[in-house]
């Protein structure tokens, strides 16, 4: 969208270049950027980029690029992958803690560091209109990913989702293994199951999923009147499920 020049319109800089995707601006005819439609007033040297100095808080003020925005969407949802699958100690726990955690860590940080220097970028206000809004959803991105990492921590909500989906396959597979023993690993609902076997009193039924270093961590299908004293419930799923780690 075009906008008012405060003066006679003059060539900018010939090294001016656009404050959001950086490209030259010397010799156009119409003050709007061929590339990503951003207006400039050449007689203003606040919105174009003209010298090195002002490149480096010009480019940060903008929101975050569609691969940091991806790349932290991905990690998130490895994270919350790991939240449901309740397997110990694995590949993509150890991948996700020390290389996910550190790079989404500094891609909210990036974010973070972008929006202060946008709210204390005043020199663009005048210049910001329709084509840096179409860009606004950039900045939900982070976030949203921290909320639904962050809500993890009051209440482990995707492995309750992924246990709910699989409910009915354990539930099946309890009463295969009172009828006749079935015990085999395979796949129950969306886990991997190592191996089944009985608890002490012999009601209880323990789905084997991993381990936590040397002990077995998993699920415990427990009948009323209550859970066994050990090994000891982790993680309520329904009123007769609900994790073990011995």
């Amino acid at each position: 969208m075009p906008i008012r020049f405060s003066t006679p319109p003059t060539a900018p800089v010939p090294q001016a270049t656009c404050l959001d995707c950086g490209y030259r601006l010397t010799g156009l005819s119409r003050r709007n950027c061929p590339e990503c439609g951003r207006a400039f007033d050449p007689a203003d040297p606040t919105t174009y980029r003209g010298s090195r100095r002002a490149a480096l808080w010009h480019r940060l003020a903008r929101p975050p690029t569609r691969i940091e925005c991806w790349l932290l969407a991905l990690l998130t949802v490895l994270g919350l992958l790991e939240v449901s699958a309740n397997d110990g100690l694995t590949v993509l726990f150890i991948g996700t803690f020390l290389c996910g955690l550190p790079t989404a860590f500094l891609l909210v940080a990036a974010a973070v560091i972008r929006g202060l220097c946008v709210a204390l970028d005043t020199s663009r206000t005048s210049s910001d209109g329709p084509t840096r809004r179409r860009h606004i959803g950039r900045w939900f991105v982070a976030p949203m990913c921290v909320l639904l990492v962050a809500s993890c921590a009051v209440y482990p909500w995707p492995l309750w989702v992924r246990f709910k989906l699989s409910q009915s396959a354990f539930e099946e597979a309890v009463t295969r293994f009172r009828e006749n023993g079935d015990a085999r690993p395979r796949w129950i609902g969306l886990y991997r199951i190592e191996g089944i076997s009985s608890g002490r009193d012999a009601r209880s039924t323990y789905f084997t999923t991993g381990h936590n270093i040397i002990d077995p961590i998993g699920f415990v299908h427990d009948p009323p009147p209550g859970p066994e004293t050990a090994p000891r419930p982790t993680t309520w799923l329904t009123p007769q499920w609900y994790t073990f780690e011995e």
